[in-house]
């Protein structure tokens, strides 16, 4: 074992670095060879069509300017499918919690922003037949 040792040593750096590279060619195509000639994997082409999707919606988006948005009211989450079970106003927001089911928890986000109101965070948890909602708001700085 020495004595290879000893003749890797002997062999000039020009030749030592060039069998290093030839190495690592070889490891990088016997590694590589089960991909060449496939596509993508299904999960990696299922999330590129998902990403499509959503960049076609975030370029649809509309910013809400602040002469359209109507001053906030906890009262007005109070519709069919949604119930309010509490607002307790903060200095520049406060927490909402309402109970509802899927479809009508989603509208909403969309009636948070046109009343001007960030969603700093939440919380869902199923409860009996429905879910909970407990959002943590606040004023636009920005209005």
């Amino acid at each position: 074992m020495g004595n290879l040792a000893e003749r890797w040593c002997d062999l000039s750096r020009a030749v030592r670095l060039s069998c290093g590279l030839l190495m690592v060619l070889l490891a990088g195509l016997l590694c590589g060879y089960p991909f060449l000639g496939r596509d993508a994997p299904p999960a990696a082409t299922e999330f590129a069509s998902h990403w499509r999707k959503l960049l076609v919606l975030k370029h649809s988006l509309q910013p809400v300017s602040t002469e359209e948005a109507r001053p906030f009211s906890a009262m007005d989450f109070q519709t069919d499918g949604c119930q309010l079970v509490s607002w307790q106003p903060g200095a520049n927001g406060g927490e909402l919690v309402l109970s509802g089911q899927w479809n009508a928890l989603t509208r909403v986000f969309s009636l948070l922003a046109n009343q001007d109101m960030h969603v700093t965070g939440f919380s869902m948890a199923p409860e009996k037949q429905s879910l909970k909602l407990m959002l943590q708001l606040e004023e636009n700085p920005h209005g």
